[in-house]
């Protein structure tokens, strides 16, 4: 799929703060995923799935400060990650 497909298929909202049309998918994969991630919808999540790979969204996932629980579990479920590579797990341990 082409950046302009993988766009049209994002809400432009999850980046309200930014310029949708100047995203560059490689360079903002980190931004990407948390978003789509903590606020997007399944079939966005299929989409940037399908882009990026598995192993990108592993560990961009890992590194997100502030999952929920649910998608933590998610995660560690359906990925096989430990909860324990979560930041946002090990942090609120911490807490």
């Amino acid at each position: 799929m082409s950046e302009k497909e993988i766009k049209s298929k994002l809400n432009p909202s999850l980046f309200w703060e930014f310029d949708f049309k100047k995203i560059d998918l490689k360079k903002n994969k980190p931004l990407i995923i948390e978003r789509v991630v903590t606020r997007g919808e399944l079939d966005e999540f299929l989409t940037i799935l399908a882009y990026y790979g598995e192993k990108s969204i592993k560990e961009e996932v890992i590194k997100i400060r502030n999952l929920d629980k649910y998608t933590v579990n998610y995660f560690h479920l359906v990925f096989k990650i430990p909860k324990k590579q979560f930041l946002c797990y090990t942090k609120r341990q911490l807490d």
